[in-house]
């Protein structure tokens, strides 16, 4: 059963109480992500520096006091939001909750660990630009939205990073992890009431108001862009403006990604790889924000193949803009995206995930069974609706990355869209 309550000082608590479990999953969930950064970076700077320790506990004893439990202790940083999350036996309810709370209002970010984790986040950005998937995927990202806040790269490049300091990581902190702008999730063996107590004993002193920035919806540039680099396989993007967080047509943008590019049996994979082997990797991602959305298509291609690869595609995609999907594979999706939906609800960790998101993206908290009817209640004529609006008479991005013989596929792909 999920329950909400507003705390006196505005926190939220959203609890998913699943009494058959042993397990809890707690998660502090910020409104304040990427998107938010003054200096890119800002906000997955401070994610890692909540690790480095606070006045209790260092940063070895963070680490012990969560093993010790059986604990998961971790974060992330994302465009929007940035989330803080544990998991654990019930009975280590209290506990998980004194770490994440210590770590929330007590990190220290001493002018040594704020220099050596300068190291820490160059590195990552290293380890990602040696990543071809997820350089193409920042590549893309800001190719299609500039220099909006929802093109740039989370990590920052290393001019960004190097910038941060404790003064630029204060004012990010007194502006934005506020309790107006504060989520608490838990899900589990959990009772709300609990969980609602153990906020008001640790996290009532938090106050302050989140400063409040003016957003504006990027405009999508389309185009083509091709970055050399060294590799034995080509990474092409290509994608189209999505929807936002708000469009009440999700269901149908989720059955049409899901059957084009989400499993083996999907008509990207079986038509581009299977039938033409144009690819050894191909997969369609739905992607909303609170304002804009992509529609995106991701594929490991033979740099000798793009040219061959990138008119396949156009022919799929413009069937697809045409016609939408038949009957079989509008109900064959229906039935993969409700098996999965269940599947991923039914341990604490994906309940958590599922409530916090959407609180602290001012999403209402749909019951699953909701879920369920929208997308079992989705028409061909719904779907073939999408297609058409995402895809008919819109000029792509795409984005490649590989070899410089690869960058002739990009050159003479087609221009039906």
């Amino acid at each position: 059963m999920i329950q909400q309550t507003i705390m006196p000082n505005g926190i939220r608590v959203v609890t998913d109480s699943m009494h058959e479990v042993r397990s809890a999953s707690l998660g502090f969930w910020v409104a304040c992500g990427a998107r938010q950064d003054t200096v890119c970076g800002t906000a997955h700077f401070i994610e890692h520096m909540f690790f480095k320790g606070t006045e209790r506990r260092d940063a070895r004893q963070l680490a012990l006091e969560a093993d010790r439990i059986g604990g998961q202790l971790n974060a992330f940083t994302a465009a929007e939001y940035t989330c803080y999350y544990a998991r654990a036996l019930d009975s280590h309810i209290e506990q998980l909750f004194d770490l994440l709370a210590d770590m929330f209002l007590h990190s220290r970010f001493l002018p040594g660990d704020v220099k050596k984790e300068k190291q820490v986040i160059m590195q990552e950005y290293d380890m990602y630009y040696d990543d071809p998937e997820e350089l193409a995927q920042n590549e893309f990202f800001s190719f299609v939205w500039g220099d909006h806040p929802l093109g740039r790269n989370v990590t920052g490049d290393k001019k960004d990073v190097r910038k941060i300091n404790g003064r630029i990581l204060a004012n990010f902190l007194h502006d934005f992890y506020t309790p107006d702008n504060l989520v608490v999730a838990a899900a589990g063996n959990v009772r709300h009431g609990d969980i609602c107590g153990l906020a008001d004993k640790y996290l009532s002193g938090l106050s302050g108001q989140a400063k409040k920035i003016p957003a504006s919806a990027p405009d999508f540039a389309a185009g083509r862009k091709f970055i050399p680099k060294d590799l034995e396989q080509s990474q092409i993007i290509w994608g189209v403006p999505g929807i936002p967080l708000a469009d009440c047509s999700w269901h149908a943008a989720s059955i049409l990604c899901n059957r084009l590019g989400g499993s083996a049996s999907s008509r990207l994979f079986q038509e581009i790889r299977e039938t033409k082997g144009l690819a050894y990797f191909i997969d369609s991602v739905f992607s909303s924000y609170s304002d804009a959305g992509l529609f995106t298509i991701n594929a490991a291609v033979n740099p000798e193949k793009g040219e061959f690869f990138l008119a396949a595609l156009e022919e799929i995609m413009g069937e697809v803009a045409e016609n939408g999907l038949t009957e079989n594979e509008l109900q064959d999706s229906k039935e993969q995206l409700i098996s999965s939906l269940l599947l991923g609800l039914e341990n604490s960790g994906g309940r958590m995930q599922r409530v916090g998101k959407l609180s602290v993206l001012g999403k209402p908290l749909i019951p699953t069974e909701e879920l369920i009817a929208k997308i079992k209640g989705a028409s061909l004529t719904d779907v073939a609706a999408m297609a058409a609006r995402l895809f008919k008479g819109i000029r792509p991005a795409i984005v490649g990355l590989g070899p410089k013989c690869s960058g002739k596929a990009l050159h003479h792909a087609g221009t039906r869209f």
